[in-house]
């Protein structure tokens, strides 16, 4: 499968198929990030994670993925995304704040929830050919933003197809959670700072009515983490 025809696939299914999963995906792949502690920590200590930033971060985050998922890899759009994703990770990056595996795990935790939130919740499931357009994109996404992708098992002698990458990421990502995702305080402000803040207007009862909707959306291993 080419570039262009994986580009092809993701669009039709992006736009027409499960625009509703592929929303809610990137909402809940930031809303884990917040469960890794080393990532939570990093937002606290860089302002990231306050009442006065946290929503700006996470609308701009939404729209440089949604951007990078939906234009073509040769667009303007789609290097201009990523451009500004690499640009926001760099010095954090250069000072060993953002570490390689919390940059492959963010990868792959968009990918998952792709796959997760579509066999979860759409009305089909995914076809191989339509994973395998899934994980050529990731891949790309990927070797874009310069992560490497090391900690993966075929990493030496390549993968046979997208299909195959797109599962060994998945598949690496819920092993990282599980090695990795514990409660902090960071991780609680996190959550508070994300999701009470936004619930704010609400009563005490509907607030938590919510959280334990958000929380459903999470495996026992995250949701320990995040709640």
């Amino acid at each position: 499968m080419t570039v262009k025809e994986a580009h092809s696939i993701i669009t039709e299914l992006q736009e027409l198929e499960f625009p509703y999963a592929f929303s809610k995906a990137r909402r809940i792949a930031l809303l884990k990030a917040g469960g890794i502690p080393t990532m939570s920590k990093l937002f606290a200590v860089t302002g990231q994670n306050n009442r006065r930033n946290a929503g700006k971060r996470s609308v701009d985050t939404e729209i440089l993925l949604r951007e990078s998922q939906s234009q073509p890899r040769d667009s303007d759009r789609y290097m201009t995304a990523v451009a500004r994703m690499n640009y926001l990770h760099d010095r954090y990056r250069r000072a060993n704040k953002i570490t390689d595996q919390d940059l492959l795990h963010t990868l792959g935790d968009g990918l998952a929830e792709i796959l997760n939130v579509i066999e979860r919740e759409e009305w089909r499931n995914l076809t191989d050919v339509e994973k395998c357009a899934l994980g050529i994109f990731h891949k790309n996404l990927g070797e874009d933003m310069g992560i490497p992708f090391d900690p993966l098992p075929s990493q030496a002698e390549g993968w046979k197809d997208g299909l195959h990458f797109g599962l060994e990421l998945q598949k690496w990502t819920v092993g990282y959670e599980e090695e990795v995702a514990k409660p902090t305080a960071t991780n609680d402000q996190y959550v508070r700072v994300y999701v009470d803040s936004a619930l704010s207007s609400l009563p005490s009862f509907a607030r938590s009515l919510v959280r334990q909707i958000l929380g459903a959306d999470l495996d026992d291993v995250m949701r320990t983490s995040l709640w």
